[in-house]
């Protein structure tokens, strides 16, 4: 053992745990490189754990309602119930949070390291599953593909490609080596770069969303309407709530109350909770009917007497939205909703189809006296 006693400080006592020895024979000359290794030879008792572990539960439970709420009962992503052939897509979406790039560079270092040390018994397996737990509980969970909730996967896969083996020596990589795992963290950050300024998927719907915008402030304009209400009844990428987002960051709209004002026009968004719940239990609690028929006449009667502007998807878009995001439950109903409005007779198309993405096109409507 060690003991050391920096100036000022008690002694610390200290264990070598390992005797590094390396040499490299030079032209002129040799160099020899002396690693030691210790661990700390002090105890650790169970009160050094304590302070923060109370910390944590005390948060914990002073939020438990509430984290139960989310996770166990409203949550749409918890709750997806998802397959477990699509719900192991959340290993994918960690890769993704590592980047391309890294996961193929990484992978590659601790595969050389595996092939050339041959040390199958010292494989450190509590960094892999540091690595696979995240993402294997949310797959076994069925939770929704939501592409931020496995990145805890990344610590731990990147982890265990850089230092694979337990109680390992440092790996020297090559400068090769180096200078790839820079090269590869320099192409995420590109690519990440060029996808928040051209996101696959969200620039037609940008414009979609900015011409829905422009309509329904021409036409209210043409109405002589200095107050106008929109809303919609689905939920994928085109929605009420975006649609708030572009008016406040590209059309200057400024907030009055709850309404948003932009070149003379009040916008108003109302019933926005009722039209468009994510999970059952908004269904269920929120919106009056003993049944889903009354229910839904519950949701037309709000669109006749407070909404001006409806955006109502296209047939093909109904069919993809059900099958593809029907963990988002306002999908489920939004084609039986959209048949009951417009059995109305009330509503008129205005302006061409909004294309947002492939799979969702929305047509305007306005609300006819």
């Amino acid at each position: 053992g060690l003991t050391i006693k920096p100036a000022g400080s008690r002694t610390a006592r200290l264990s070598m745990q390992r005797l590094w020895l390396t040499g490299e024979v030079l032209p002129a000359g040799a160099r020899l490189t002396v690693e030691h290794v210790f661990r700390s030879g002090e105890a650790k008792p169970l009160v050094f754990w304590l302070p923060p572990g109370a910390l944590a539960m005390t948060a914990l439970l002073a939020n438990y309602e509430h984290l139960r709420f989310y996770y166990f009962i409203w949550g749409a992503d918890p709750n997806a119930n998802l397959p477990l052939r699509q719900s192991l897509l959340h290993f994918e979406r960690a890769g993704e949070s590592i980047g391309i790039p890294l996961t193929v560079v990484a992978a590659s270092m601790a595969i050389i390291q595996i092939l050339q040390q041959r040390q199958w018994k010292s494989l450190d397996w509590r960094l892999a599953w540091l690595g696979i737990a995240p993402a294997l509980l949310l797959a076994l969970r069925g939770a929704g593909l939501n592409p931020f909730v496995s990145m805890p996967s990344a610590f731990g896969g990147l982890l265990f490609c850089l230092l694979p083996f337990r109680n390992q020596e440092p790996w020297r990589p090559r400068p090769f080596f180096a200078a790839l795992l820079v090269g590869a963290c320099v192409l995420n950050a590109i690519q990440g770069g060029l996808a928040h300024h051209n996101p696959l998927g969200i620039a037609p719907g940008m414009a979609a969303m900015k011409q829905a915008i422009t309509l329904m402030h021409d036409d209210a304009l043409q109405s002589h309407k200095p107050k106008v209400s929109f809303a919609t009844a689905h939920s994928v990428g085109f929605s009420e709530g975006a649609l708030r987002n572009v008016l406040v960051y590209d059309f200057g709209a400024t907030l009055q109350g709850t309404d948003y004002v932009y070149d003379g026009i009040h916008f108003r968004v109302d019933h926005n909770w009722e039209f468009a719940p994510v999970v059952p239990l908004t269904w269920e609690n929120d919106i009056a009917g003993a049944t889903d028929d009354a229910k839904l006449t519950t949701l037309v009667n709000f669109a006749l007497n407070d909404i001006d502007y409806f955006f109502l998807p296209d047939q093909p878009s109904l069919d993809w939205m059900e099958k593809n995001v029907s963990n988002y439950f306002i999908n489920t109903k939004a084609r039986a909703f959209q048949q009951r409005l417009l059995a109305t007779g009330r509503w008129r198309p205005l302006g061409p189809p909004l294309v947002e993405s492939p799979h969702e096109i929305v047509q305007l409507f306005r609300k006819s006296p």
